[in-house]
């Protein structure tokens, strides 16, 4: 699996080395914690659109407690993993995933 961790570069230099990867057959691991978690949700979506073999495998989320000059915070991380789909294997309802909406459960009372 090819681990990309997202930082300060431009959104598309990423996305161009998720689409080399998985152009290779590879997984691509999308890392991002704090403010660059929306760069690698947009990295994302660049590489599903653009390699249109890609598919979004799994999105996981989390928290990291860090320490800097003795100081403890929290901060959020994700990694979304992207990996090539089989040939013929494409279908609509996951070419559109990125763009359904999820309704809120009602808060029980």
């Amino acid at each position: 699996m090819f681990e990309l961790p997202i930082g300060g570069r431009s959104a598309a230099s990423y996305a161009a080395a998720a689409i080399a990867a998985l152009m290779s057959g590879q997984r691509v691991l999308l890392k991002a914690r704090g403010r660059w978690i929306s760069k690698a949700v947009d990295v994302s979506q660049i590489a599903v659109k653009i390699f249109r073999n890609a598919v979004i495998a799994g999105v996981s989320m989390g928290s990291d407690q860090l320490t800097t000059d003795g100081r403890s915070r929290m901060v959020s991380s994700i990694e979304i993993v992207l990996e090539p789909s089989p040939p013929g294997n494409q279908s609509t309802s996951k070419r559109n995933s990125s763009r359904r909406r999820v309704k809120a459960a009602e808060p029980q009372r």
